[in-house]
């Protein structure tokens, strides 16, 4: 299989493509390049298909098809971060 991921502003560079079994076993594994492409040679295809990326959502989907467009989402939006003054100790 082969597909493209992005999110949504730029395709994913370096997100985990993974086919996982019934178990949750990583069976097969690739990262997408700097345009976001993947091919995956897949194992079952009564798996799944597990993509990831650090403060993205994960997405999982049915190995359905021979081509994906995936788009990702923000895992967490942070509006606004408090910032403490750390106390000197002198």
């Amino acid at each position: 299989i082969s597909g493209i991921v992005k999110d949504d502003f730029d395709p994913v560079f370096g997100a985990i493509v993974c086919e996982v079994n019934e178990n949750g076993q990583v069976v097969a594994s690739t990262i997408t390049d700097v345009n976001g492409n993947f091919t995956l040679k897949v194992v079952d295809p009564q798996d799944k298909l597990r993509i990831s990326y650090i403060g993205l959502r994960t997405v999982m989907l049915d190995i359905d098809r021979k081509a994906y467009n995936v788009m990702m989402k923000p895992s967490t939006i942070l509006k606004t971060v408090p910032i403490t003054p750390k106390k000197r100790a002198d």
